[in-house]
């Protein structure tokens, strides 16, 4: 019997569109008690609308989901659903380039769709907008919140522009107020931190690399690691190599896209990705942090945080940030663990598990008082992310201009890139010379006691540059006034 979805040739068949009076109509070849073709009204002048219809329309019955030609011209004429446009219009921007598209779709399925589910697209207005950013706000940050006005912007912009619906009602609303902020810095790893972490031994290769690699070479993301190539490296001299950096024209509706920027490699880096290399037969191409096992091993890693990891990693290195109470905390751990490998040795199975619960609960309570492994009242735990908040404070504490930092880091906005910089991480500050002002020199006829109203002008030191001096080096007493 041959195959009603398709054409005699074997090619499936797509229906085709005509505009007829003032609507699009599509010819579709419906299967019920036999093969009929007929006209059906979609309900639109956009023909961009009128596609999407009809290539639906063609899937459906090619399932066989056509019960009454009754049923497919109601379907015809019936608006996308909201959740049938979220899902494809944000489903386009991945395919052009959106790299974070999956987190979007989630964002807007969870928070949005819920509130405006029932009704169609031109339905949508601004206080609808309003409603899912309030009820957003009650349980989410401020900048997730961004996020989602950001997304539900995308979607009505696409729907705008195709003149799907007269106005985008996310244009007309704001960010509810008072949405919560966690001004709490992350923790930075300080110069001896990094340095006792890079020397421990139970830590990775290659989060020591990745570490190492965001630390010191244009402040990576997790994401631009996860997409670094071995093509991106000039492999016959390692003078350079490119990152990704994020390309987009300051408009919230339009997709985000990336470029690739080359850099001079630091000689530190150079020398363990050429390591790195060889260990893996010097590989000309693929990527530099691939999966490592399971189906999709030698991969691109997909999006995934190293957090869980990177804290892991400090606790064996003895990285910590001690709260009160910390350094009893790990004497219990340590007592605990020491007492868990003597039964162990022993081969005391009943006292290995109960050992093994409390060690479970006292390393809990140490990791509660370490500022690097838990939030705590004045910052927030170490994220993967700091360490790109480190190479922003250090190249401000190396002295580079403000655009030379931007250019370095990817940043597009100043105001963006200020955020990363906490110069109260590099401890304390030293006055620039050329900041310090300049006073009168002290010389060998004023005692540290004699008051300077007793002074001959004469003996005053003149305002040439000659016989003044900063005040660096000005030690004593000063004179009685």
């Amino acid at each position: 019997m041959a195959d009603e979805t398709k054409h005699a040739g074997g090619r499936p068949r797509k229906g085709s569109l005509e505009f007829r009076g003032k609507t699009w109509h599509a010819r579709l070849t419906v299967t019920i008690e036999g093969a009929l073709r007929k006209w059906f009204d979609l309900g639109t002048d956009n023909k961009a609308v009128a596609r999407r219809k009809l290539a639906k329309l063609v899937a459906e019955i090619a399932k066989g989901n056509a019960p009454s030609i009754e049923a497919v011209a109601d379907a015809a004429t019936a608006p996308e659903s909201m959740g049938d446009v979220i899902t494809r219009i944000v489903t386009d921007q991945g395919r052009e380039g959106l790299k974070t598209w999956a987190d979007r779709l989630s964002r807007l399925q969870r928070y949005a769709l819920p509130e405006i589910t029932h009704l169609a697209p031109s339905a949508v207005r601004a206080h609808h907008i309003k409603s899912i950013l309030e009820g957003a706000g009650e349980t989410l940050s401020k900048q997730t919140v961004t996020h989602l006005r950001n997304d539900l912007s995308a979607v009505f912009g696409d729907l705008w522009r195709d003149e799907v619906i007269p106005e985008n009602p996310v244009a007309k609303t704001r960010l509810p107020k008072k949405l919560r902020v966690d001004h709490r810095p992350r923790v930075q790893l300080n110069d001896r931190e990094f340095a006792q972490f890079m020397a421990c031994a139970d830590v990775t290769e290659a989060l020591h690399l990745k570490a190492l690699s965001s630390r010191s070479f244009g402040g990576q993301r997790t994401s631009d690691l996860h997409a670094w190539d071995w093509s991106h490296f000039n492999l016959t001299t390692w003078e350079t190599a490119k990152v990704y950096r994020p390309k987009t024209d300051g408009d919230v509706t339009q997709v985000a896209e990336t470029e690739l920027v080359e850099l001079v490699l630091p000689e530190h880096l150079k020398t363990m990705l050429k390591a790195y290399g060889t260990t893996r037969s010097k590989p000309t191409s693929g990527p530099v942090f691939p999966v490592l096992a399971g189906e999709r091993a030698g991969q691109k890693q997909g999006k995934r945080s190293h957090a869980r990891e990177l804290r892991a990693a400090l606790w064996r290195a003895g990285v910590h940030r001690p709260l009160p109470g910390f350094d009893a905390a790990l004497v219990d751990l340590r007592n605990l663990e020491a007492a868990l490998a003597a039964e162990r040795a022993k081969g005391s199975k009943g006292k290995v598990r109960d050992l093994q619960r409390w060690r479970l609960r006292a390393l809990d309570v140490a990791q509660e008082l370490d500022a690097v492994q838990s939030d705590c009242d004045r910052t927030r735990c170490a994220d993967f992310h700091s360490f790109r908040r480190s190479f922003n404070t250090a190249l401000a504490a190396a002295g580079l201009n403000v655009q030379q930092a931007m250019a370095l880091a990817g940043h597009r906005s100043a105001a963006t890139h200020m955020l990363y910089v906490d110069l109260v991480q590099r401890g304390p500050l030293s006055m620039p010379e050329a900041a310090l002002p300049v006073l009168p020199r002290i010389g060998p006829k004023l005692a540290p006691t004699e008051a300077v109203a007793n002074d001959d002008p004469a003996d005053l030191p003149s305002d040439s540059s000659e016989n003044r001096t900063r005040v660096t080096g000005v030690r004593g007493q000063c004179p009685n006034r």
